[in-house]
């Protein structure tokens, strides 16, 4: 008897996926105040987006839109998911297929119809824009393309 371990190792990804990013841009982008994460995800999964997906989405969604904003930072291309100090997995946001099609939507929508509000809404979700924004208030004569980054961890 044959085992097919593809089904094992793969995280199956709704046809619908990229339709809940559009979704949730124009979720937060409604929205008349700032969001917390946790506010988001809860808003995300009463507007019938599952909650693994909805995950995703608001661990992911920032990156991208504080990557795209950000674009003269030379970002790592990894991040780790972090379970525990035990078991730490560094993986490229290249290999995983959520982010890239959160990615090809953050890109589609910088290129089509950006609003700056609604970007920099998205973005300051993200540690990275935070770690990024602090440092220069600290240092306004920073340079973008100077700042060095440890890699994103995603605690899970």
């Amino acid at each position: 008897m044959k085992f097919n371990f593809s089904n094992v190792f793969s995280k199956p990804i709704p046809i619908e996926f990229r339709d809940y990013v559009l979704t949730t841009i124009k979720l937060i982008g409604n929205l008349d105040k700032e969001i917390e994460i946790e506010e988001l995800l809860e808003l995300l999964i009463s507007h019938d987006i599952p909650k693994k997906e909805a995950k995703e989405i608001t661990i992911f969604l920032p990156i991208a839109f504080c990557r795209k904003m950000l674009y003269q930072v030379k970002w790592l291309p990894y991040y780790v998911d972090f379970y525990s100090e035990n078991k730490k997995i560094r993986k490229p946001f290249s290999k995983n297929i959520r982010y890239r099609i959160i990615d090809e939507v953050t890109s589609t929508y910088f290129d089509v119809n950006p609003n700056s509000k609604i970007i920099l809404k998205i973005a300051s979700l993200s540690a990275e824009f935070n770690v990024i924004n602090n440092l220069l208030t600290k240092n306004p004569n920073a340079n973008l393309e100077e700042i060095k980054l440890t890699p994103t961890y995603i605690v899970r």
